[in-house]
């Protein structure tokens, strides 16, 4: 009991502040390594020699990520393990005081001396200055020394167990010796965030909000002190990194700690997979394929995709310096359904113009490779022509696109289902912009225009354009119909492109006249944007995935729409 009274959190709150400072100072350093030393050499230096001095800087930058994860966690450990007995300790002052108040005494080991309850007067009855009896003001000295004893002797049980959990805790979050930060290394540190996640919510009391509003969910944030954020991200990357409306930078962190932890988890999976059972089996006319070879090779190909796409995402961020690209900003990311990731070339919080691409069929996680270089070479494009302004652009794979053209693609319900979360994507990047209003262009290609379309209609898009390439149809049958003005809605079609003859056939286009009608179709309206006349337009075979291609005349006019030239 006394060395619960006696305790000082004095210290354990100095060395939670230092972790706290060595977190900052290691991201420091990995800004530093990305971003004053990677960024620029990119620029300028090639060879062997670069790319042996990338390798070691890019390891560098590596084991200052995983050294903030780390720090982080023992730091929020110590603020939760202080939270919780200081809590007991108050509830132990406080039944010192009332047993001092009642004249009590109190031993070293808890017990208490009370004396014996007074008397009740015959002819009379004794009140307090409340009014009541004595008696039933208080009760015996018995009774209310018995409940101080058990409140005194609670304080101190849950004490005990709580240092004991903590110092386990603390136990587990050591490191082993090594110069290396390997998958394995990350999977301790996706363990160990966990660990902390469950004391943290207790003795801390975190309580993440819905999300359902992101104007809500800024007004939050902004209410937290620094500390507080910081262990929040410790706590809930996850949930952290996918709240729409939080600034930019704070969903990075949080989703790049997300992407490491689950490449190595992936990794792991993939490694424990082992080799292959017989693809062919015996059979009565022949060899059969073995069924549990299939089960196989689709868990296989699927976690090997998985970390394709993740690989993809990191090359991507780490491409920062290269052709004078700017920070990038993984604005989330997860492998639910045929997983999920959002990415941002330039800070969307910052930028003068914003543009978001939505990719169509077959967009997923293992193939995001694709939209990450359309983002990247609309950048450059976009840039080139802003006039000093600066430039986002938001490759924004937060939906589950079809996977089949004859199975899926022709049907709405991908992009009911997605229309929704791009709605409130877009009202969250509204939300984290800082200073004036921000120009925002949405740019749907294939299925991703149909997405827009969706949201456009059933919803409140809130962009400022909208540029539909390739389109099978966007729900409305015209311009007009998506709430933004008709000179306001542009339309990209390569001359041999069959989708949006094909998209005619399907449910994807709205109606004009009673006919189904798809952007670039007369009646639709709006405004045409010139593709050019470049050969992979003309092919039926090439056109579709060309409206992106470098130096061609549809980026080119893509990036006069998002810099508001158009």
């Amino acid at each position: 009991m006394q060395q619960l009274q006696k305790l000082d959190l004095g210290p354990v709150k100095s060395a939670g502040d230092g972790w706290g400072r060595l977190m900052n100072e290691l991201e420091a350093g990995r800004d530093t390594a990305d971003r004053r030393l990677l960024a620029p050499l990119h620029g300028t230096w090639q060879g062997k020699d670069a790319e042996a001095a990338f390798q070691r800087l890019t390891r560098l930058s590596r084991n200052f990520e995983y050294g903030m994860a780390e720090s982080g966690d023992v730091r929020t450990l110590l603020a939760s393990m202080s939270a919780e007995l200081g809590a007991q300790q108050k509830s132990l002052q406080q039944a010192l005081g009332e047993a001092a108040g009642l004249g009590f005494t109190v031993s070293p080991d808890g017990r208490l001396g009370y004396p014996a309850s007074p008397p009740m007067r015959h002819g009379g009855t004794a009140t307090g200055a409340g009014g009541l009896p004595l008696g039933a003001q208080g009760g015996d000295n018995r009774a209310r020394a018995q409940a101080i004893a058990d409140q005194i002797r609670r304080a101190v049980t849950r004490a005990t167990a709580i240092d004991e959990r903590y110092a386990a805790a603390l136990a587990r979050l050591a490191a082993a010796p090594d110069l290396r930060v390997t998958a394995r290394t990350w999977l301790d540190a996706r363990n160990d965030g966990r660990l902390v996640a469950g004391l943290a919510d207790t003795g801390l009391r975190l309580r993440l909000p819905d999300g359902k509003d992101p104007k809500k969910t800024a007004e939050w944030w902004r209410g937290l002190t620094p500390e507080q954020r910081q262990e929040y991200i410790t706590a809930h990357p996850d949930e952290i990194g996918a709240l729409d409306g939080l600034p930019a930078d704070v969903r990075d962190q949080a989703n790049r700690l997300v992407l490491q932890e689950t490449h190595a988890d992936v990794q792991q999976r993939l490694n424990a997979m082992g080799k292959p059972p017989e693809q062919f089996l015996s059979g009565p006319t022949g060899p059969v394929t073995n069924p549990l070879y299939q089960i196989w090779k689709d868990e296989h190909d699927r976690l090997a995709g998985q970390l394709k796409g993740m690989d993809a995402i990191q090359t991507n961020l780490d491409m920062a310096g290269q052709k004078n690209l700017p920070e990038g900003y993984l604005l989330g990311f997860d492998t639910r359904g045929n997983g999920h990731a959002i990415v941002a070339r330039g800070n969307p919080d910052t930028a003068a113009h914003t543009a978001v691409y939505v990719p169509g069929t077959y967009a997923n996680l293992a193939g995001m490779e694709t939209g990450l270089h359309r983002g990247n070479d609309l950048w450059l494009t976009s840039n080139q022509m802003s006039k000093g302004e600066s430039v986002s652009t938001i490759t924004w794979l937060g939906y589950d696109a079809p996977q089949s053209i004859p199975l899926e693609a022709p049907f709405r319900h991908y992009a009911d289902e997605g229309a929704p979360l791009l709605n409130h994507f877009v009202d969250g990047t509204r939300t984290a912009h800082q200073g004036g209003t921000a120009h925002l262009t949405m740019i749907g290609h294939s299925y991703g225009s149909t997405v827009i379309g969706s949201a456009a209609v059933h919803g409140h898009l809130g962009a400022d354009d909208i540029i539909f390439a390739g389109s099978p149809g966007v729900e409305a049958g015209r311009a007009s119909e998506l709430g933004i003005g008709d000179d306001h809605v542009y339309t990209d079609r390569a001359p041999g492109d069959p989708v949006p003859y094909g998209g005619n056939h399907t449910e994807l286009p709205g109606r004009f006249l009673g006919m189904a009608s798809v952007p670039g179709d007369p009646g639709f309206g709006g405004r045409r944007l010139d593709y050019g006349m470049e050969g992979k337009g003309l092919n039926p075979a090439t056109a579709h995935t060309s409206y992106f291609d470098k130096n061609s005349t549809s980026l080119r006019n893509m990036a006069k729409v998002v810099t508001g030239i158009q």
